[in-house]
């Protein structure tokens, strides 16, 4: 949940100055960000970035010391109670893994929750069930870092 109304988190969201302090909050060692507007209001983002490789050991052989993550995100225009949907895709260099999903922003009382139903697929025989629970594992710590870097930037740019 983001202490702000839902057109200042989308405002927010599809800054590249926010997108990139986020990807470097979450450890990033490199990363390349656009943002580019889509008919009817909405937008693209698209955040490309090396990370150190927070995985299990019995992955690391697969995907070496750092990984390359390409995600995309396309928001949908705002309807009309002022929220926001989208789908949101993940791919991961060197291994078999990708993520798929919704994004939803929704307006709650001059607050907004920012939610993502997303699934992980491990294309990996025997072990691949093990790798998506990892990777959920780590996708829900990033999902913690960005409402911790979220509600800093709100605080800072009201």
């Amino acid at each position: 949940m983001f202490p702000a109304d839902a057109d200042a988190v989308f405002a927010m969201l599809t800054d590249e100055e926010y997108v990139t302090r986020k990807a470097t909050a979450m450890g990033a060692l490199e990363h390349d960000v656009s943002v580019t507007a889509l008919d009817g209001g909405g937008a693209r983002i698209r955040l490309e970035r090396t990370l150190p490789a927070m995985v299990p050991d019995f992955v690391r052989p697969l995907v070496g010391e750092t990984i390359r993550v390409v995600q995309t995100e396309d928001w949908g225009p705002v309807q009309p109670d002022g929220g926001r949907s989208g789908l949101m895709t993940a791919t991961i260099s060197a291994a078999p893994v990708s993520l798929s999903g919704e994004l939803m922003l929704e307006p709650n009382d001059g607050s907004s929750v920012h939610r993502i139903e997303a699934e992980v697929r491990a294309r990996v025989p025997f072990v691949g069930g093990k790798i998506e629970k990892a990777i959920g594992e780590v996708i829900l710590l990033a999902a913690r870092k960005e409402e911790q870097v979220g509600s800093a930037w709100l605080s800072e740019h009201r």
